[in-house]
């Protein structure tokens, strides 16, 4: 499952590189303990992301099912809300 995450992360990523840099996506690690469910994190490296080896981020998946998709748009929504 994560190999086809990581797939797709760098699929979305050379759809969205407008500049036609190259990126690399790092292996994704799985966070586990306390509250954290379907949470990843992952590095996303480019020789051009000015001077910086590699930038972490992380990665939030929702089930595919209604209530996923439901709660996914949600947060969508609240993130939208809170942009200046």
């Amino acid at each position: 499952m994560l190999d086809q995450l990581q797939s797709r992360l760098a699929t979305y990523y050379a759809s969205h590189n407008g500049e036609r840099r190259q990126i690399s996506i790092g292996p994704l690690v799985a966070l586990t303990g306390g509250w954290a469910s379907s949470l990843y994190t992952f590095t996303l490296q480019s020789p051009d992301l000015d001077g910086a080896d590699a930038v972490t981020l992380v990665l939030k998946t929702y089930a595919t099912t209604a209530r996923g998709q439901e709660h996914a748009g949600v947060c969508a929504l609240d993130r939208e809300r809170k942009a200046p």
